[in-house]
């Protein structure tokens, strides 16, 4: 039987607490579950698409059981922390989405990342427990940037100016030429005191890539991020919608590529004006 294609608009930004839905781009998927999507990378080695099944709707994980997005909860109230296990929320709803391969142990507990999880809190991003995921995910393995090796230099996380990147009436920039919903360069940035570190850039086509989260830390432990000097920083042209009709602004948002100095050592990319040179 020829399996059906269906559409979706893909929610690719990065964010913590305060998140909603931002599309990066609409991805035709299929409802195969068992052929993985060929990996295309763009501008660099390290900037590639997901090595997922082509039904799911990447940067997002498909709940094999129902065939949606949506992971039912075993009961409710389950945490959601920061990468560093500071709790962020308690789940208010009765499903979440996840992000695809993104699992890490916090604590000795086995998590992956709820992605806009609503809880107590508001909608938030980050991590839960395995167990609070009512439906078996031993499908989905886990997914890391590669480390190009070399020498680092050394940034620490600062709370990001977003004014540059505003237009005159104040709205975000996109990362993309259109004016719908989200898709803003200020998601990004700092937002409600954490910086994010995502697997992949947002603003590409053919695929475009998602730009993922994969992990949420606190501006304020003070930690640093360990460049990877190999990759050089690459820029996303932004795009001001001020007119109604989206125009190039001029300006770009630059992201580097490195590892927090924190373990497990997970590489990503953040954006340049969530960090600082130096110690």
């Amino acid at each position: 039987m020829r399996l059906p294609l269906i559409c979706v608009f893909l929610a690719g930004c990065a964010g913590s607490v305060g998140d909603e839905p931002l599309e990066d781009a609409p991805q035709a998927l299929s409802s195969d579950c068992s052929s993985t999507r060929a990996v295309v990378c763009h501008d660099s080695p390290y900037d590639c698409s997901y090595a997922a099944q082509a039904c799911d709707p990447v940067p997002r994980a498909l709940d094999r059981p129902s065939r949606t997005p949506d992971f039912p909860l075993a009961g409710s109230g389950h945490a959601v922390e920061d990468s560093l296990g500071n709790v962020l929320g308690h789940t208010t709803g009765a499903s979440v989405h996840l992000n695809w391969g993104q699992r890490r142990a916090l604590h000795g507990t086995a998590k992956v990342l709820a992605w806009a999880a609503a809880t107590d809190a508001g909608a938030v991003t980050g991590w839960i427990n395995v167990s609070a995921i009512a439906h078996d995910l031993s499908w989905m393995p886990s997914a890391s940037p590669r480390d190009p090796g070399g020498a680092v230099s050394t940034w620490r996380l600062v709370t990001a100016d977003d004014a540059p990147y505003r237009d005159e009436k104040g709205d975000s920039l996109k990362v993309v030429a259109d004016c719908g919903s989200g898709m803003n360069a200020t998601d990004y940035l700092t937002r409600n005191g954490h910086d994010n570190l995502i697997f992949n850039l947002p603003g590409f086509a053919d695929p475009p890539l998602g730009s993922g989260t994969i992990d949420v830390y606190p501006v304020a432990a003070g930690l640093h991020f360990a460049r990877a000097e190999a990759q050089a920083s690459l820029g996303r042209p932004l795009f001001d919608c001020s007119s109604g009709t989206p125009r190039a602004s001029g300006k770009e948002l630059r992201f580097l590529y490195g590892a927090m100095d924190v373990a497990p050592d997970r590489h990503g990319w953040i954006a340049e004006p969530d960090l600082a040179p130096g110690d």
